[in-house]
């Protein structure tokens, strides 16, 4: 959505128009606030850390050898999301067992 949001205003824009005025902006614009206050909820987080948790544990528990056929982007999301909400809400990080996820960081090392 926040890829529609840019482009709509890049369009806007290059038309010489308002963005505040056009109504199907401002319908994405609230479709993306609402993903956000909803993505960004506290359990939503915690319940994505422990996602997260739980994939680095299957990421640890993989033998050497297979490893290397596991897709990158596991290791990418993982590690993309987990400083993503060490960024926007830390707090929410806080009695959450994350142990796995830096396992697999240093075993990956």
């Amino acid at each position: 959505i926040l890829r529609q949001v840019n482009n709509t205003a890049w369009q806007l824009r290059q038309r010489n128009e308002n963005a505040q005025s056009d109504p199907n902006f401002n319908h994405i614009l609230s479709m993306q606030y609402a993903n956000e206050v909803s993505l960004l909820a506290p359990e939503m987080i915690a319940d994505t850390l422990r996602f997260l948790n739980l994939t680095a544990r299957f990421l640890v528990r993989i033998d050497d050898s297979q490893l290397a056929l596991m897709p990158e982007h596991f290791v990418d999301d993982i590690c993309d999301l987990t400083t993503f909400i060490s960024r926007v809400e830390p707090k929410t990080m806080q009695g959450l067992d994350l142990g796995n996820i830096f396992k697999m960081v240093v075993k990956l090392l």
